[in-house]
């Protein structure tokens, strides 16, 4: 008992941590945001690359790998930010031309497969966490708001769900990529997700009411499905979680994996749908 009650107050304990963090560089302003995000880009992007190496002949180009990763985050930062000119991203040409080139004197079967892995890496984890910046600047001005309502969405997905599917789940969503999840967690997240996408709309006006529900949905069913494509990657490769940065979490992409998937679609529905 006395064993877990101490897992149980270090998990709270580490999760307050990482809310801390995330809700503080927001209200911190654009700067705090981009160095927290930065670093847990290149964290998760560390995380990504050490569960690629685990599969039969994948070996990401770790160090080109990290630097062209963190020249991507940092354009994309300036971009959303409209402090980098639209020019500047050709400055990543270079680079990823000499890291696909630099295959050629290994001579190893698997050159290519390398270099995906590599490239893999920058479109799962820095992209998305690049696009954090993006939805902080909906509408051109910083917005903190729509970022604290975004991640209430997304976490009242993912805790609801968990508790629906402890005390409700019977049936299996999929099991044969994530045994642990059923199909009343799901719906209970996407209930609580809806809730609260409600209740946001009475405290902030950036979005109508049946804007932020739209947007709830949109979290919700994607967040699911980032959650999916976390659990498919770590079940081939045999691992339990993707890393050991919060204990009794996992790592960066165990706690962002709903993000990696529902904020993509989230900034798609907001710029083409709302025209934002």
């Amino acid at each position: 008992m006395n064993r877990d009650l101490s897992n149980l107050l270090l998990r709270s304990l580490s999760g307050a941590v990482f809310v801390t963090m995330v809700v503080g560089s927001i209200l911190a302003g654009p700067w705090a945001l981009g160095a927290v995000f930065f670093f847990f880009a290149m964290v998760g992007l560390r995380e990504a690359y050490l569960m690629l190496s685990k599969q039969p002949g994948v070996l990401p180009r770790y160090t080109g790998g990290y630097l062209i990763g963190a020249g991507l985050y940092a354009l994309w930062y300036a971009s959303a930010n409209q402090l980098a000119d639209p020019l500047w991203w050709w400055l990543l040409v270079p680079p990823v031309v000499l890291l696909w080139g630099t295959d050629l004197f290994y001579l190893e079967k698997f050159s290519l497969t390398h270099f995906g892995a590599t490239a893999g890496g920058w479109l799962y984890v820095v992209l998305p966490f690049g696009m954090i910046h993006n939805l902080a600047f909906v509408g051109g001005s910083y917005n903190y708001a729509l970022l604290i309502g975004y991640f209430t969405l997304l976490w009242s997905n993912d805790t609801f769900a968990y508790l629906s599917g402890k005390w409700l789940g019977k049936h299996k969503l999929y099991e044969k990529v994530s045994p642990g999840k059923t199909i009343e967690g799901t719906l209970g997240g996407f209930v609580c997700c809806m809730a609260a996408a409600w209740l946001i709309s009475l405290c902030s006006d950036t979005l109508t009411a049946t804007q932020w529900m739209l947007a709830g949905g949109i979290v919700s069913l994607f967040a699911t499905l980032g959650d999916l494509i976390e659990s498919h990657m770590k079940r081939s490769v045999g691992v339990k979680d993707s890393g050991t940065l919060i204990p009794g979490h996992g790592g960066v992409l165990d706690r962002f994996d709903g993000m990696i998937a529902s904020l993509p679609m989230l900034i798609f529905y907001l710029k083409f749908v709302l025209h934002l």
